[in-house]
């Protein structure tokens, strides 16, 4: 018999070896067990292989996505971006054409407005194209992203020398941060030496970190990345704890982010949307001034052009108002999200009937 525990530690080691996968993207966090299948002695390898089901969250970045990038490296063919999980986003300078190359010191792209693109820069641009990388040189299995800022509203949102390395922290959807956490390991876990399996605290680490879902600081837990380090065992009102150190990918959601989320409920005062792993996106009538609504048996909104807002349409859409619960009703740990139209390049962008879920 092999502990669930030894098997889910070698799932996730797994899963952060392999990284990405073309189909389905990024993986960012197993969210579910499903099932754990009978072991096969395989004799080439010498391990015993067990097939498990499992629900995975991933990141799967797709043509004419808007997001938001930061400037690493600067040359004169263009720039190169970090987005998230994702290390090799490339900006050529055929695709920013109100920009010139300035070569000196602290090499940049500048315009006519004194715009500049330089290292450090978080950028708001839209996925020309990607292309799915296996093994590229010394890239591994990667998705190689082509940038562009042909578009309303895409650009450089922050300048060297403000704000910008806290917008970075802040509006970059995919980041990671160090914390801690009090894991309580149950007693059966523990030796009689005080000493307790790393897979047995990961395990429990886990489980924690699935149950508290969202912090108001950090935003929704995606994944843990490393872990840091154990600190010694405590009792506390008769459960043993450890202190663990680790990091752990987030996504928070900040007030002016552009975002894309689904239709799934429609009344008079607007439309609720999800955005994973945002469940609560509301977006008031108010908000889409060009929209009016249309009442029967599939109720919508309709603009003058005949464009649709209803259940299951894509929406291009920016956070006007982020609020955290604790918990309000029905709603615990999660972040409100007030959504608006009112700006360049928002709205539909797929209709019932397309290739939307493919999409």
């Amino acid at each position: 018999m092999v502990a669930p525990s030894l098997i889910v530690t070698c799932l996730l080691k797994h899963m952060l070896h392999w990284k990405a996968m073309a189909r389905h993207g990024y993986s960012l966090a197993v969210t579910k067990l499903k099932s754990i299948g009978d072991g096969q002695f395989e004799e080439l390898s010498g391990f015993v292989l067990f097939p498990v089901a499992f629900n995975c969250r991933t990141f799967l970045p797709v043509d004419g996505e808007v997001m938001l990038g930061v400037v690493y490296k600067i040359s004169r063919p263009g720039a190169f971006l970090k987005c998230g999980p994702m290390n090799y986003i490339y900006l050529s300078a055929q695709k920013m054409p109100d920009y010139h190359y300035v070569d000196g010191e602290k090499p940049h792209f500048l315009d006519d407005n004194l715009s500049r693109i330089e290292d450090g820069v978080v950028i708001r641009f839209v996925v020309f194209c990607k292309r799915w990388g296996n093994q590229v040189r010394d890239i591994g299995r990667e998705f190689m992203i082509l940038a562009s800022l042909e578009g309303d509203s895409l650009g450089p949102i922050s300048l060297p020398g403000t704000d910008g390395l806290e917008l970075e922290t802040k509006i970059n959807m995919l980041h990671e941060v160090e914390c801690y956490y009090h894991v309580p390991i149950p007693a059966k876990d523990i030796d009689k030496n005080g000493k307790v399996a790393l897979s047995s605290v990961a395990t429990c680490l886990l489980k924690c970190v699935l149950e508290l879902k969202a912090v108001e600081r950090c935003g929704y837990f995606l994944a843990i990345t490393k872990l840091k380090s154990i600190g010694k065992r405590y009792e506390f009102s008769g459960s043993y704890y450890f202190r663990v150190d680790f990091n752990r990918r987030t996504f928070l959601p900040v007030d002016g982010e552009i975002m894309v989320g689904v239709v799934y409920k429609i009344c008079r005062s607007g439309a609720f949307l999800k955005c994973r792993p945002m469940n609560y996106v509301f977006l008031p009538a108010s908000e889409m001034p060009s929209f009016h609504f249309v009442d029967g048996e599939n109720p919508h909104f309709l603009a003058d052009n005949l464009i649709r807002i209803e259940n299951g349409v894509m929406i291009r859409f920016e956070a006007f108002a982020v609020r955290w619960k604790e918990k309000i009703r029905h709603i615990r740990m999660e972040f409100l999200i007030i959504a608006s139209l009112e700006g360049d390049g928002l709205g539909p962008i797929s209709l019932p009937g397309s290739d939307e879920m493919h999409f």
